[in-house]
């Protein structure tokens, strides 16, 4: 995958994605939230994600539309059938890429320290999206937090974190959620941060 020929065949889709991205944050991002989340998803997350895709081409980028496939939106069903075949281990959720994985790691505690602590979130009950087996969570997200709630559309990821990967911090798992996250509606007041991590990328590749 990391080889010249590779290289050479997903560039192409690179530059469009970087081309999106940038059209994405001029005409839509400033328009549907606040100037200061909009800032940082642009400085820290999509760059590194960019950064990843044009140094370790990690992912193949798929042109998508909001057509219907079995009842789902297309970019939807797309992403349940990939993970099917994904294997509930560490290298099954980095791609294959586990020599990246305590990067990630250390960059994502670096981003939860902006958002939590005194006269910020508190550090009772977060709610992590997407969670797969509970890699995020269990280096990032429960050192910092009291309890846990984990949220994925893969069973067998969910089993996996409960039974195996987490180990005695499971017992701080106070509800695992089998959803969609586009048809999962949070209770509100009940976390003092909700997560997102690699679960949301491919939105802004878009139109709809």
């Amino acid at each position: 995958m990391t080889d010249s020929t590779s290289v050479k065949e997903f560039s192409g889709t690179h530059q469009a994605f970087r081309d999106r991205w940038s059209k994405t944050d001029d005409e839509m991002c400033k328009h549907s939230m606040s100037f200061h989340l909009h800032n940082t998803l642009r400085k820290e997350f999509f760059a590194s994600y960019l950064y990843l895709l044009e140094m370790i081409p990690l992912v193949k980028l798929y042109a998508v539309t909001c057509e219907y496939i079995k009842g789902e939106k297309q970019f939807y069903y797309r992403a349940q059938n990939f993970y099917k075949d994904v294997p509930a281990s560490e290298e099954g959720m980095m791609g294959d890429f586990l020599e990246i994985s305590e990067i990630d790691l250390e960059g994502s505690r670096q981003f939860l320290k902006k958002f939590v602590g005194p006269g910020k979130a508190g550090t009772k009950r977060a709610l992590d999206c997407g969670c797969g087996i509970g890699r995020v969570s269990k280096g990032v997200l429960f050192p910092v937090f009291e309890s846990m709630e984990m949220l994925d559309m893969m069973e067998d990821f969910i089993l996996h974190a409960h039974e195996c990967y987490l180990g005695d911090d499971a017992d701080r798992v106070e509800a695992y959620y089998l959803y969609n996250l586009q048809e999962f509606i949070p209770a509100t007041k009940r976390y003092d941060v909700i997560w997102m991590q690699w679960v949301a990328c491919e939105c802004v590749a878009c139109d709809h």
